[in-house]
């Protein structure tokens, strides 16, 4: 009788621990399962093809090896959307629609650019944490409510040759959009914006002539001065006097006056307008070559993190893109269709004139290796042209 008695009791102590290691693995499976990224969510709550899209090819994959993260970044002061651009892309018709009405109470942007990671002192070292804390925190967000998702627009950052790796040094894991627009139209209307300022004054004017030579010295610099950064702060830091012997060479060719291209004193160390390789109003055309910059976001940032509209589907499609986007700054807000809307504003080629064939037809072959890299690092085709 004893025997039986201890042989049930052994029986009846498997049979719940194999209920209980049941019961734990379908817990861990369901959890697993539930643990989705905030656009794989998104993507479930919208009712139509997302227009946005994240990379997951093996190429983009490859590249990431994150960086030292900050050990005091509370989650909770990280921004919850990050525009990283591109400028001319579209970036300022979409914040006005998000500083809306509508949308105020749910995201809460800030009332201009951040221009922080793209200041010119960070180009030799990563910032410290109080620096973050004072700076960018509380000077950007002060005016949240902590109900309120956060977000912020600086298209300069994309093309900045250390705000990658300085982002992920100084909030960790973020999450970044970005919107790419054919780049020959995009080269055209960045430099009808730079053409207003003091930075190409006395130089020429606003003007299809001045345009194509403008661009023809911005291809000169790529292939014979290397005129691109490498996303490494301190390796550019390092070719910046090669590059600059090199870029005056190449734009004595075109003109006699000092290009802005080749050189740039910063006011201060907060300055936004210096890089490495020139100042940024005289790189509208390298701007574009975003296979180029776009490794260095997915090497210091993971590829799921980082949604991607085409710029032109944004134009046509605002509602439905704002819609999306919002829903990827705030998930608990859903996926609908936005009812607002806005025209384009800020655009630089409306009273302009246009483009020379001849300009637009160099300008396409110097972009098209590029545009091919870029569809096989995305793992789809932009079809700009």
């Amino acid at each position: 009788m004893r025997l039986r008695l201890q042989l049930g009791i052994a029986y009846l102590l498997s049979a719940h621990m194999r209920l209980g290691i049941a019961y734990l693995l379908s817990a861990v499976s369901c959890c697993a399962a539930s643990k989705i990224g905030d656009w794989a969510q998104c993507q479930q709550s919208c009712k139509w093809q997302t227009l946005g899209f994240t990379v997951n090819t093996s190429k983009a994959k490859e590249l990431y090896r994150g960086c030292e993260p900050p050990s005091d970044v509370r989650t909770a002061n990280r921004p919850s959307l990050v525009v990283i651009g591109i400028q001319k892309g579209g970036t300022g018709s979409l914040t006005r629609i998000f500083r809306g009405k509508s949308w105020r109470k749910d995201i809460c942007w800030l009332h201009k650019e951040g221009d922080f990671w793209s200041q010119w002192r960070l180009a030799r070292r990563r910032p410290a944490a109080h620096i973050v804390k004072l700076e960018y925190f509380d000077r950007n967000w002060k005016h949240c409510r902590d109900d309120q998702a956060r977000a912020e627009k600086t298209p300069e950052l994309f093309n900045s040759g250390w705000a990658p790796l300085r982002m992920c040094e100084g909030l960790g894991q973020q999450k970044l959009l970005l919107l790419l627009r054919n780049p020959v139209h995009r080269a055209l209307s960045g430099f009808y914006q730079s053409s207003g300022t003091t930075v190409l004054d006395g130089i020429s004017g606003a003007s299809a002539m001045f345009f194509d030579m403008y661009a023809r010295i911005e291809v000169a610099l790529v292939k014979e001065c290397a005129g691109l950064p490498s996303g490494n702060p301190e390796a550019d830091w390092h070719r910046m006097q090669a590059y600059e012997s090199c870029c005056k060479a190449v734009s004595k060719r075109f003109l006699s006056k000092p290009w802005p291209g080749c050189q740039c004193r910063p006011s201060g160390p907060r300055s936004k307008y210096c890089t490495h390789f020139g100042h940024v109003y005289a790189n509208a055309v390298r701007r574009g070559i975003y296979v180029h910059f776009l490794k260095f976001w997915f090497t210091y940032h993971r590829a799921e993190d980082i949604v991607i509209y085409k710029a032109e589907d944004f134009f046509e499609q605002q509602a439905t893109v704002v819609g999306e986007i919002g829903c990827f700054a705030k998930p608990s807000i859903g996926c609908e269709v936005s009812t607002a809307r806005v025209q384009s504003i800020n655009s630089q080629r409306t009273g302009h004139e246009p483009m020379w064939n001849s300009t637009r037809r160099m300008l396409m072959e110097f972009y098209e290796p590029y545009n091919k890299d870029l569809d096989q690092l995305l793992g789809r085709e932009m079809n700009w042209w």
